[in-house]
Parts: C-alpha cells; structure tokens; sequence
C-alpha cells in the first residue's frame, strides 16, 4: 500500500498542476509544484528515517536521533518555505495547495479503502 501511496502522490501533484496552467497564472503554478515537490520529498525523508528506525536490525537506533532527524527535516522543509515567500517566488495559495498533495492523496485513499471495504460487506453487521 505505501507504493501505492508514494506513486499516487505523483499523480494528484501532476492532476493539481495540469489543472492550475491553463486556469491560473504561471506563478501560481509554479507554486503548486514547488510545494507538491517539497511535500513528497519530505514524505520520502520521513519514510527513509522511520523505515531504518523500526529495522529488525537495528538495535543501536536511539529515540532521540529519530526525532533529531524528524525536527531536522522539518526544519529544511520550513527553510526552504521561507526561502521562495521571501524571495516572492511563489504564490502563497499556490504553494498551500502545492504543500496539501500528500493530504489530499492519503484522504482520497482511505477514502477508497473505506467504500471498497463496505462495498464488500465489512464491517458485518452484529445481528
């Protein structure tokens, strides 16, 4: 499932953008892909560090350098936010919506896996 994820979010970044150029100025959908490419890069970081985190392997791992690289990442992610409002690269609303890519992927996802899983009869109803 989490392929399925990491590929959808491609897909809604790609259906947001080719729905912004033709109904939104250029830098607006600049923005929605500077934000869509921020959001799923820190989505894969987040994946990479919890994925080497919870290896059955890995008894060395400690809490404290997981959440050291959680705030790390997010501090990157904020800098680099920072960066292109300052330097007025980007469309604040653009960049919102850019930033809401892995939002609306994981919504429509369970989404989908809650009318699949009724569309098959579960939950079953206690008689």
């Amino acid at each position: 499932m989490l392929s399925r994820v990491f590929r959808r979010n491609w897909w809604v970044l790609a259906g947001l953008a080719g729905v912004s150029l033709p109904l939104a100025p250029w830098r607006f959908s600049l923005s929605v892909v500077a934000g869509g490419l921020l959001v799923i890069a820190g989505f894969h970081a987040l994946h990479f560090v919890l994925r080497r985190a919870f290896r059955p392997d890995n008894t060395t791992r400690d809490a404290k350098v997981v959440m050291l690289q959680y705030y790390f990442r997010l501090t990157v992610i904020g800098l680099a936010i920072f960066a292109l409002m300052r330097l007025r690269l980007v469309d604040p609303f653009g960049l919102l919506l850019g930033l809401s890519v892995v939002v609306i992927n994981l919504l429509a996802l369970a989404g989908s896996e809650f009318m699949r899983s009724h569309a098959a009869g579960y939950p079953k109803e206690a008689a």
